[in-house]
């Protein structure tokens, strides 16, 4: 993807409204007290950048010239996904709100493949609440994106 850091980020949320149209897409982290039953209801989304993970800068000889040294810093982002399930909910319906998320973010990463600006986007990591705070489910996603200049 080329640009910076933040219209990758603006890029992605944009693309997951769209993916995913029922649910709240947002970059501001909120605890689950802080968020309105309405949007706890539908399910939200949050983006949140971690920071660059490493630099695989590889030198050679393209038409003379040698590519920045950061030119192909891999970006690291989060994804985390918060809902509300009816006070009675069991723990078995906590992991399938958690399952429902998982597929969502699994068929997002899916569609980069197709998508020139993200065909570099990896979904490298998920973490389930493991019915901790039930009814409340929750899951922790961990991605990479390299950006082309």
């Amino acid at each position: 993807m080329s640009g910076s850091y933040r219209e990758a980020i603006e890029r992605i949320k944009a693309l997951l409204a769209a993916h995913v149209p029922a649910r709240l897409v947002t970059r501001s982290q909120l605890d689950f007290a802080d968020r309105s039953d309405e949007d706890m209801d539908r399910g939200v989304y949050t983006i949140l950048p971690r920071g660059i993970e490493g630099y695989d800068y590889e030198a050679s000889n393209h038409l003379g010239l040698d590519p920045p040294q950061t030119e192909l810093g891999a970006f690291v982002f989060v994804i985390t996904g918060q809902q509300r399930l009816p006070e009675a909910s069991l723990g078995e319906a906590v992991d399938d709100a958690e399952f429902a998320m998982i597929q969502e973010l699994e068929s997002f990463a899916d569609t980069g493949i197709t998508d020139d600006d993200l065909k570099d986007l990896l979904l490298q990591r998920t973490v389930m609440s493991q019915q901790q705070e039930a009814p409340y489910a929750w899951v922790f996603t961990e991605w990479r994106l390299r950006l082309f200049d």
